[in-house]
């Protein structure tokens, strides 16, 4: 579903054909997409109520800029029939306060995966609304934690509280206000973890703002500092420990510090991959700026692209702290991204890489 700048919102047609047709109880993805307006109660007037009342059986929801606050205290009519089915959800820039957004997760007694995601650094500003207000139900939340520019460390706090902890499998972090409480909070149960090592040094727009100062009491070049914020010393299930080829390219030499300094702080005995995720972008859609900035060559292969990178001086130096098995990821089915980390892999295997590499189990691996 789609809302234009004037705040009319718009039932795309084939699913109001799907309506008709009795088909919307089978639709298990819906994610609500909006311009500029956020998403309130008038986009669900009339005949459109109807429509979304008629996904019975949605097991993923994901809903841009929602104001929960013009949804209370009657937000149950609107969201309630998700209640038994619905197992994930993505919130991109809600609005509300941290106990009104922990409201509206507890409204799925079933949810499993949550996702939080900001587009930008916000000041959090926590106000009386919603004071008095707790979940109505205890979601599992065994899954997926995706938080990206997140700053809302009472929501976190009040999450662990109401739920009587955190049990999230699987952590994705990029700019988090909160990473030691939130690594603390999932210790028993953290099997993977995604970091990226652009995170402590950032872009200088995220170093300038109001909000960079306070965060870079977590992120600042002191390996102390790093070794604190990132502590996996308590977790016992670690398996998978990710990151991204290009954050790692983007935070050039510190990277193989912040790494280094993360595995060193794993305490489990349980054999470790250390995976690095590589998208289209990645490849194809930015070699204009990575020729611009200097990283690559106008005239240097994809493969050697890659590898450039992947910085794959930077594992081996890792390897020195912590054993580990190199897996190569190729996110998405393009088949560019999939023969370039197929490349990849190949040349990792046959030791052609400063001569460093030769040891490390490498296996591309294609979702």
């Amino acid at each position: 579903m789609n809302s234009n700048d004037r705040g009319k919102s718009i039932w795309p047609r084939p699913l109001q054909n799907s309506y008709n047709l009795g088909l919307l109880p089978f639709v298990k993805q819906f994610h609500i997409r909006t311009s500029l307006d956020p998403f309130t109660p008038e986009k669900l007037e009339g005949c459109t109520l109807h429509y979304f009342s008629a996904l019975t059986n949605l097991q993923e929801l994901g809903i841009d800029q929602l104001q929960i606050p013009t949804f209370m205290p009657n937000i149950q009519r609107y969201f309630g029939h998700f209640t038994p089915t619905l197992r994930s959800l993505v919130l991109w820039d809600p609005i509300g306060s941290s106990r009104q957004i922990l409201y509206f997760i507890g409204l799925f007694s079933n949810l499993q995966d949550l996702e939080i995601s900001y587009r930008s650094l916000k000041e959090e500003r926590e106000g009386t609304s919603g004071a008095g207000l707790g979940p109505l139900s205890v979601p599992p939340l065994c899954g997926r934690l995706i938080l990206t520019r997140f700053t809302k460390e009472k929501l976190v706090k009040d999450m662990i509280t109401f739920f009587g902890g955190l049990r999230f499998r699987y952590v994705d972090l990029f700019r988090v206000k909160c990473v030691p409480l939130l690594l603390g909070a999932c210790a028993d149960t953290l099997e993977g973890l995604r970091l990226y090592p652009t995170d402590p040094y950032g872009e200088e727009s995220f170093r300038r703002g109001a909000v960079a100062s306070e965060l870079n009491l977590y992120f600042t070049e002191s390996h102390e500092a790093v070794r604190q914020a990132f502590d996996l010393s308590r977790n016992s299930s670690l398996r998978t420990l990710e990151t991204t080829a290009l954050s790692i390219t983007t935070a050039g030499d510190v990277a193989s510090g912040f790494l280094k300094t993360v595995l060193s702080t794993i305490a489990s005995p349980l054999p470790l991959e250390l995976v690095i995720n590589y998208g289209i972008f990645e490849v194809r859609c930015h070699r204009a700026a990575y020729i611009r900035i200097g990283i690559i060559k106008p005239n240097e292969r994809a493969a050697d692209t890659l590898i450039q990178q992947a910085r794959f001086k930077v594992v081996s130096e890792m390897y020195a702290v912590r054993q580990f098995r190199l897996v190569l990821r190729a996110e998405g089915m393009d088949p560019y991204v999939q023969d370039a980390v197929r490349a990849i892999g190949c040349i990792v295997e046959e030791g052609r890489i400063d001569g460093k590499l030769y040891h490390l189990p490498c296996e591309p691996v294609i979702q």
